[in-house]
């Protein structure tokens, strides 16, 4: 899946060109990926989840990622109309920078979606990643694209949010890249940075010989798909789903790309040859039941509603069945009885629930019974993961739990990265997000009653707190990230906990330092020993960056560091977690067929 150069050097000139390997250059030893923003994706603000969502699920994966936008459906439509009855209207040079306002627009409204489920994300707009466009300034190509920005900002942050249509002529005046031009910033921004893959976001998710939609906008399953087709009859395609200047500008440098649908593997690869089209299977929604309808559950089970495409809600599972839930959660689908939940033969179960006992009961119920799992509950699995994954293999489905650790901080797949990278040397980590954002508050002037309780009105802390304050939940994280990056189980990680105390944390606020609650967790001959204590933070920038709820791990691997850093506590963040390991599941079992 790799965006393909040939031969010949044609790589747009650079105000500066950083030497090296590529991915060494561009995210510090992560894989760039460019994504493109297809206007039928992101056509409102109500898709900016779902969008944010897929950027979250390839920053996971461990790629940095660049998100070329293009404005909301009708805002461009909009504009020209206004400059149209303005001065010298579309003729002046001046409205191109009228004109481009909406994908700028976008571009925030798709950085604050990220930052709100958890990714670290950055806006670099045309004057400052400085794309030179060269012709008519409605109708511009791209001659150069600066490098050193995008290496900067790549190295820093884990998704780069590109507004596309725009850039500067000569005098960094802006120019458009005509209509569809998003398309034309996308490949141009690929080919600068390297990216080691360029996939097209749409809503149909291939490229068909025909529309595959009705007028009533009904997708018809006779439409026939590409999976490979040149760019000269890409160019050709029914409604010009990607603009012919990006095809012609990807094809005079030989870079082949692909189109994929929201969640979804890539359907088309657009390169130097086409096959012949045929139908593609479209996929089922995943049945989907969820345990615990808290923050989490209730959050979880709202985006499941929401996004009926890809999901369908079967069951819920709760504890006080007369209290009042959301009205999109249908009442028939509530039980208090755990079997009812397995009774309902879920694709995928979701376990966010607070009991650990129960918990564990229930995805043990789950996996023999042949469902697969999903679960954010840390106390419920923190000490059986071993026995957990066989019982999960005897029964050919999966156990997953990524929200267990980290939240929006990619932490058990940034540990898995490590691990297969060679012998993980330590760990650090701030695991708590509720702790950190108590000391941030603390820091900036909050007593530690009015911090905690700031906490627990957003979300991030139970009305109960002691698992926080006392450390059993970094306990149970340690334990996680102990056998996930070191392979060892529960009984051979020795614990050492400091818990905060109001007193602790009045005493750090005074000192008028910075402080972290970090885990260390190093391996020695008879197991790994994780430490969580109290440390000043003003002398590393990385864990020092982190405030808030915000978590942060890096695990050292030789001269290598992996590193991952998101919100930590939250209804939003753990919810995109949550998803993403089905979202997986779905994927991963796509081949011998997709939870049901």
């Amino acid at each position: 899946m790799s965006v393909t150069t040939g031969k010949t050097d044609a790589r747009l000139e650079s105000a500066s060109s950083p030497s090296g390997d590529k991915n060494e250059n561009f995210g510090g030893g992560d894989k760039v990926i460019v994504l493109k923003i297809g206007g039928s994706t992101l056509r409102q603000i109500e898709d900016l989840p779902r969008v944010a969502g897929e950027i979250y699920r390839y920053v996971r994966q461990g790629h940095r990622v660049v998100a070329v936008v293009s404005a909301l459906i009708g805002e461009t439509d909009q504009l020209r109309a206004s400059i149209a009855g303005v001065g010298a209207g579309l003729s002046s040079h001046h409205s191109a920078g009228v004109a481009g306002l909406g994908e700028v627009r976008a571009a925030y409204f798709l950085a604050m979606a990220c930052d709100h489920c958890g990714v670290d994300t950055f806006v670099l707009d045309a004057k400052e990643h400085r794309m030179r466009g060269a012709g008519h300034f409605d109708d511009a190509t791209p001659v150069g694209v600066d490098q050193s920005r995008f290496a900067e900002v790549l190295s820093t942050y884990e998704a780069t949010i590109v507004p596309g249509y725009v850039a500067l002529d000569e005098t960094g005046a802006p120019v458009l890249l005509g209509r569809g031009g998003a398309d034309l910033t996308a490949v141009a921004i690929a080919e600068a940075v390297g990216a080691e893959q360029l996939v097209f976001i749409t809503d149909a998710g291939a490229l068909y010989e025909s529309d595959p939609y009705t007028p009533d906008r009904t997708f018809d399953t006779s439409a026939r798909a590409y999976s490979r087709v040149s760019w000269s009859d890409a160019r050709a395609a029914v409604g010009e789903p990607i603009q012919s200047k990006a095809l012609e500008y990807a094809e005079r440098r030989q870079l082949e790309f692909h189109v994929a649908p929201l969640g979804g593997a890539p359907n088309t690869a657009i390169g130097e040859v086409t096959s012949q089209p045929a139908p593609l299977e479209r996929r089922v929604p995943t049945d989907v039941a969820v345990a615990g309808l808290g923050v989490v559950g209730e959050g979880a089970a709202l985006r499941i509603v929401g996004e009926s495409s890809r999901w369908r809600l079967v069951k819920t599972l709760v504890s006080n069945p007369d209290k009042t839930r959301h009205r999109q959660i249908n009442p028939s689908l509530v039980t208090v009885a755990a079997g009812d939940v397995i009774d309902a033969r879920p694709g995928v179960l979701l376990d966010l629930m607070s009991d650990g006992a129960a918990g564990l009961d229930l995805i043990r119920h789950a996996l023999k019974s042949g469902i697969h799992v999903v679960s954010a509950n840390k106390q419920a699995i923190a000490d059986d993961l071993a026995d957990l994954h066989a019982l999960a293999s005897a029964n050919g489905v999966v156990l997953a739990y990524s929200p267990a650790v980290g939240g929006g901080a990619p932490m058990v797949e940034t540990a898995r990265r490590a691990r297969a990278a060679g012998s993980v040397a330590q760990i650090d980590a701030i695991l708590n997000g509720t702790v950190n954002y108590i000391l941030s508050q603390m820091a900036q002037g909050q007593n530690f009653e009015d911090a905690l309780r700031s906490a627990q009105d957003a979300g991030f802390a139970e009305a109960d707190p002691s698992a926080d304050l006392s450390g059993d939940d970094a306990r149970a994280k340690v334990k996680i990230l102990a056998y996930e990056a070191f392979g060892v189980s529960a009984c051979d990680v020795e614990l050492d906990i400091e818990p905060l105390t109001a007193e602790k944390a009045a005493g750090f606020a005074a000192a008028g330092i910075p402080v972290r609650q970090v885990a260390k967790i190093t391996p020695f001959s008879g197991g790994v020993r994780g430490v969580v204590a109290y440390q000043s933070v003003a002398d590393d920038r990385f864990l020092g960056s982190v405030t808030g709820e915000g978590n942060a791990l890096r695990a050292f691997v030789g001269d290598q560091v992996f590193s991952c850093r998101g919100r930590g506590a939250g209804r939003a963040p753990t919810v995109e977690s949550t998803l993403a390991d089905v979202s997986d599941i779905v994927r991963q079992t796509a081949v011998d067929g997709a939870p049901k």
